[in-house]
């Protein structure tokens, strides 16, 4: 029954991500390119910054723009 969920689940998701139109990873010309993007360019601690949090420990990470 366990699996039965999970198998559900999983295609439900599945389905919802491709209500996008990204057919494939990294978009539809597998690119990594938006069409009609318009990212900022400039950044500073406080220019173009949505959020963010502090963090326990050390770790690295990388910008989603």
């Amino acid at each position: 029954m366990t699996g039965l969920a999970l198998t559900l689940a999983g295609s439900i998701g599945a389905t919802t991500a491709s209500a996008e139109n990204w057919p494939t990873w990294r978009g539809p010309a597998a690119n990594g390119v938006a069409p009609g993007g318009n990212p900022p360019t400039e950044f500073s601690e406080s220019k173009n910054v949505q959020w963010k949090t502090k963090v326990p420990g050390s770790g690295s990470s990388t910008p989603v723009i």
